[in-house]
């Protein structure tokens, strides 16, 4: 993110080419970087809900943190 910013890089497929890495797995990746916080923090004391799956994650993220809790969260 930080090549974005700076103007290092213009474009996710610039920065996915200099990581040597697949851009669609940088841009999925990128998104967990807006994940709620106090999601974060139950997944990581695993204290999530069990609705709360990987493949739910995959299915994708949206950027409002309150659109997370009520999809992650309220099921």
């Amino acid at each position: 993110m930080a090549q974005l910013t700076s103007g290092k890089a213009s474009t996710m497929r610039e920065i996915a080419n200099k990581l040597k890495m697949d851009r669609f797995y940088l841009a999925r990746t990128l998104k967990l970087a807006n994940f709620a916080p106090d999601i974060v923090k139950l997944i990581w004391e695993n204290r999530h809900p069990e609705t709360l799956t990987l493949d739910k994650l995959r299915r994708g993220i949206p950027e409002s943190r309150e659109e997370q809790r009520k999809l992650f969260l309220r099921e």
